[in-house]
């Protein structure tokens, strides 16, 4: 990993899901924004007891079979998984912004409709 802090490893993190659950999930979403579906599912996971139930809630929750995400990245923030769980309990609207920003920064990342940029 590069030499990022925490932050930055769980929005990169949660920029490759928010990719995944808009190309599956997102875009079939009437009447509600898929950001806030997507940071309230977020939050909703990070009150489970540590990083490997969050992905298993946070996947479940957005509607997704599985999570692509780098390996080496999950390896990470496992390793720093008290820490990871609080600021996802803490700061999970700036945390998901963060990753949207980030998101489109990835190799093919997709702005959802109602982005003006």
């Amino acid at each position: 990993m590069r030499g990022e802090g925490l932050e930055e490893k769980i929005a990169l993190f949660l920029a490759y899901v928010w990719r995944q659950f808009y190309a599956v999930v997102g875009k079939k979403i009437r009447g509600r924004n898929p950001l806030d579906v997507f940071q309230h599912r977020v939050k909703v996971a990070a009150y489970m007891p540590n990083f490997p139930r969050f992905m298993e809630k946070l996947a479940h929750g957005l509607g997704l079979q599985s999570l692509s995400v780098p390996g080496d990245l999950v390896l990470e923030l496992k390793k720093n998984e008290a820490r990871v769980m609080e600021l996802l309990r803490e700061e999970s609207v700036y945390l998901v912004v963060y990753a949207y920003n980030l998101s489109r920064q990835l190799k093919g990342g997709e702005k959802h409709e109602n982005s003006k940029n």
